[in-house]
């Protein structure tokens, strides 16, 4: 964001220059009147050069960044004869549509699109070859078996949480806790577990590393539970198969990718 990461004082072309030159892709955002937007003297924006956006974007498309044109609002692609010239590249990019009906497949989409430019990058140091992708509705759902939302990880990670929490009561209650300390132990526990939990999806590696730690360290006490109980057994398993899928889901697109921002 212009706000938070250029300082005062700092000369917002120069620090944009360096942010484009040091991006792989670049994501530009066409509504309805994108095209047509006007400034207070009634000129188009577009047709200014100084203008943010068209300074941004004709940078963008001069360098060896993906540049993917994304429609909201039920926009479409501006024609050629519609841009100036430094943006008449942009008329040619493959775009991807967001609609309000459609959002979480539509965002699906655009995430796998973008994990397929960084990853290859990340692999073998070298760009991928430029792919020949319109983004038409047949298309959706393209990419979905390698990318999974920030949202489903979430649902994956609480739930996961909350069976574990439900199985220390039901111990509880069956009274195979020797105390009222185990209890409280157990219970001090399950607030480091929210803790970690929080600090995930906050982008703390090491809390991702904490998370894998401490199931590896209860998987014993786990399998013991398997032998010694009888009802407990499905909430075992099922905590521990969404532990074990939720850090799966930590090292996949784009959920991994709030890890390596930090």
């Amino acid at each position: 964001m212009d706000i938070d990461a250029i300082d005062p004082g700092e000369d917002f072309v120069d620090a944009i220059d360096r942010t484009l030159s040091a991006s792989r892709v670049v994501i530009a955002v066409i509504g309805p009147a994108w095209a047509t937007a006007r400034e207070a003297s009634g000129s188009r924006r577009l047709d200014n050069l100084d203008d943010p956006v068209v300074r941004e974007l004709s940078a963008a498309l001069t360098s060896n960044a993906r540049v993917i044109p994304v429609l909201v609002g039920g926009a479409s692609m501006p024609r050629t004869d519609n841009l100036p010239t430094a943006l008449h590249p942009l008329a040619r990019r493959n775009a991807i549509e967001i609609s309000d009906t459609r959002f979480l497949p539509d965002c699906e989409r655009l995430t796998s699109a973008i994990a397929r430019v960084i990853e290859p990058i990340e692999s073998t140091g070298e760009p991928p070859p430029v792919q020949n992708r319109h983004a038409s509705p047949k298309n959706r759902g393209v990419g979905f078996s390698t990318s999974i939302s920030l949202a489903t990880f979430k649902a994956v990670l609480w739930t996961a949480y909350a069976v574990g929490l439900l199985t220390v009561l039901v111990f509880a209650l069956s009274g195979r806790f020797s105390g009222g300390e185990m209890v409280f132990i157990n219970l001090l526990l399950q607030g480091l577990g929210a803790w970690i939990n929080v600090m995930i999806l906050r982008g703390k590696n090491w809390a991702r590393i904490a998370y894998v730690a401490l199931l590896a360290m209860g998987l014993p006490s786990a399998f013991l539970s398997f032998i010694e109980s009888g009802a407990e057994i499905a909430l075992n398993f099922v905590g521990i198969f969404l532990s074990v899928w939720a850090i799966r889901i930590m090292f996949t697109a784009p959920v991994k990718q709030i890890f390596e921002r930090r």
